[in-house]
């Protein structure tokens, strides 16, 4: 598959069972930490304590098989970020994985959202060297290589909800010996799923 059909959006990913079970797994039990990646600091941000739960594992396994008609190749979950923002939670630019064989998969879970609201999601793409700009839309996601520089940015002053989303990060299968070498001594930030 061409890189150049990156980032690409999804809508209705997952039907409104599963989309209901995880937005209400996704709507409490926030707590206020001091990171949200393991290697960064980012003072004043949301995290849940679990981020394997059961809604957000069955969202991965419908996600997973959607990529794979796109991607036309095999891919294993490693990874599941769960991210909660409100007004002034900015984050950091940044990738997920350096590789080329690991793909984001970014799902916006809250249920009602008004793109005026702000919240988008921007990636860069590299080999057309422009920002790309995905809105937060209810139950849609995009898909884009794990080494592209991304963002979600959080809602501005026009709301008081928070903006969810869950990131499921995937590699390659045939890259299951170069994942596990380079990353099998990061438990919190690579599993194998």
């Amino acid at each position: 598959m061409s890189y150049s059909v990156f980032p690409l959006v999804i809508q209705n990913v997952l039907d409104l069972t599963t989309f209901n079970s995880v937005y209400g797994d996704i709507s409490c039990n926030w707590e206020l930490s001091e990171r949200t990646y393991e290697n960064q600091s980012e003072p004043d941000s949301f995290t849940q304590p679990y981020k394997y739960n059961l809604s957000y594992l069955k969202a991965a396994s419908i996600v997973k098989y959607k990529l794979k008609k796109h991607l036309e190749r095999d891919i294993t979950l490693c990874k599941i970020n769960v991210n909660g923002q409100v007004t002034g939670q900015e984050s950091a630019i940044h990738t997920d994985f350096d590789e080329h064989f690991f793909w984001t998969f970014v799902l916006f879970t809250s249920a009602r959202w008004n793109p005026a609201w702000g919240g988008e999601f921007m990636c860069f793409d590299p080999i057309n060297r422009k920002y790309e700009y995905v809105p937060c839309l209810p139950n849609s996601g995009v898909l884009f290589p794990s080494n592209w520089q991304h963002v979600g940015f959080s809602p501005n002053k026009m709301t008081s909800s928070m903006r969810t989303s869950l990131a499921f990060c995937y590699y390659e299968t045939a890259f299951k010996n170069d994942a596990s070498q380079k990353y099998l001594s990061d438990p919190l930030n690579f599993k194998f799923l």
